[in-house]
């Protein structure tokens, strides 16, 4: 357990994140079907005396409630060898990492700009550098979630709304068009904490606000107040939002900060994200948290194939102790300190604002970045280009964490824009023994660009090889980091140097 600092004078609010409705991690008389082509649920139904409690997919997709919990395993047994069943499978949970990991959410009584906005957990990803680019504008992300306080004085400007100035969202706990992140004072899992899972959606869209502020963001309630719900609610929720007209394709981002361990696949996330985004080609972009478990196997739908899976570090790029890792494809900030416990600082319920440590608060950094990237893109990429751009930009940590694998690296949001914009550092060592400092760097202007590394001198034009080249000699120490700038674009990006 993490424990966080006191932050101002007022009461301090803790959430113990240990979220079990249930002594199972699934619903205990239902389950959820797909049926083959031209076959009916009545049929069905009559066949295992099951009732159908939601038409998830018209004609395709149903939850159904077996007539006894006893038989819910023996009647899931007897569907999945079913010819005229696709699949059947549990009615999972879905909830956020931190039902895993019990942590704290601390708020803060006194809160100053300067913590929200300037957080030292910015500083290595190029936050602010970024931003100078772009900020996310055109962008819409679904934050899946608890809901998002909607009226929070620094998330209000942020919320995607209609004609009318409604918020467009949905709440698909209470089936209802008000996806408000909200408590209702009642410990509903029995666990002894009282509502210890509101504020979850509230915090992550902060974070990605923070990020890209001129993106805009559509609360979707998929787990109550006690930080719980299904997978066939997840479903839905990302359905929903595939087929919101309002907003192109090429423009949309989901953030899923919650998962479902010990399972390889949940079918029915698997229906949507597979064959209603990824065989049909659209450029909808998810990215989900990999777990708080610290070990190396991500919850699902991280695991999904066609998902950006994100780990947490803290501020020195460290592995946080309770991320899940191995899996993943990249890392970014989900804690501010291992030293100190202290979480990362973002917006909370009634205006207020919260520290909070988990893999859930380092996604929606990564949902940020493909927001900004996607605000940028002359020319549209792949949700697999997007992946691929994200990741190679990445910086390798790999030395700050021996024996653990963390995918590419820790999100570097400018070298990622840097590549957008076709400005490119392709190397930067410093090879100890001889006091040499070698930086290549490619720049989509070339030859009609002049590069230059800040505080070293200019790069020479290669033409064969189309790179810029400076090679260095007598650099008595060598430097941190090396910026690399463009004369056609006026822009700057920054990487570390890496020893030899």
């Amino acid at each position: 357990m993490y424990l966080l600092k006191r932050l101002g004078l007022a009461s301090i609010l803790l959430f113990i994140l240990a979220f079990s409705a249930f002594a199972d991690d699934h619903e205990d008389a239902e389950l959820v079907i797909r049926l083959q082509p031209g076959v009916l649920i009545d049929t069905i139904n009559a066949r295992y005396n099951t009732t159908t409690v939601e038409e998830l997919v018209q004609g395709v997709v149903y939850k159904v409630r077996v007539p006894d919990p006893g038989q819910l395993q023996t009647i899931l047994d007897l569907m999945k060898a079913d010819p005229d069943l696709v699949w059947a499978e549990l009615s999972y949970f879905g909830e956020s990492p931190e039902a895993i990991r019990r942590t704290l959410a601390v708020i803060d009584g006194d809160p100053t700009p300067g913590e929200y906005f300037d957080q030292e957990v910015l500083i290595p990803m190029h936050v602010k550098e970024a931003q100078q680019i772009t900020k996310g504008a055109g962008v819409v992300v679904a934050v899946i979630d608890t809901g998002v306080d909607y009226n929070h004085p620094d998330l209000t400007d942020h919320i995607l709304r209609d004609q009318n100035n409604a918020v467009v969202g949905f709440d698909f706990v209470d089936n209802d068009n008000d996806p408000m992140d909200t408590t209702n004072g009642i410990d509903d899992d029995g666990d002894g904490d009282i509502d210890e899972g509101a504020g979850h959606g509230t915090h992550i869209a902060g974070i990605i606000a923070l990020i890209a502020p001129e993106a805009k963001i559509v609360p979707i309630r998929v787990l109550d107040d006690e930080g719980s719900g299904t997978a066939d609610n997840v479903a839905s929720a990302i359905r929903w939002f595939i087929n919101d007209a309002n907003v192109p394709a090429s423009k949309k981002i989901i953030n899923l900060s919650l998962g479902i361990p010990n399972v390889d696949k949940v079918e029915v996330i698997h229906q949507v994200i597979d064959e209603e985004i990824d065989e049909k080609g659209l450029p909808i972009f998810v990215v989900a948290a990999a777990g708080n478990d610290g070990l190396p196997k991500i919850h699902y739908p991280a695991s999904e194939g066609d998902v950006l899976s994100i780990a947490a570090v803290d501020k020195h790029d460290v592995h946080a102790d309770f991320t899940n890792y191995k899996e993943n494809d990249v890392t970014a900030p989900g804690i501010a300190d291992n030293n100190t416990g202290v979480g990362i600082y973002s917006t909370f319920l009634n205006g207020q604002y919260a520290t909070w440590a988990g893999t859930s608060m380092a996604a929606p950094f990564a949902t940020g970045l493909a927001a900004l990237i996607k605000s940028t893109e002359t020319i549209q990429r792949n949700n697999q280009e997007l992946e691929d751009l994200i990741e190679k930009s990445s910086d390798n940590i790999d030395q700050q964490n021996p024996g653990i694998d963390l995918g590419k690296g820790r999100i570097n949001m400018l070298a990622a824009l840097g590549d957008v914009a076709g400005l490119h550092i392709k190397k930067a060592i410093y090879k100890v023994a001889r006091q040499k400092l070698v930086v290549v760097a490619k720049s989509d202007a070339a030859p009609n660009d002049t590069l230059t590394v800040q505080g070293f001198g200019t790069m020479t034009y290669v033409p064969i090889r189309k790179k810029y080249v400076l090679k260095l000699k007598g650099v008595a120490q060598m430097p941190a980091t090396v910026t690399v700038t463009s004369s056609a674009s006026g822009l700057s990006i920054t990487q570390n140097v890496i020893p030899k």
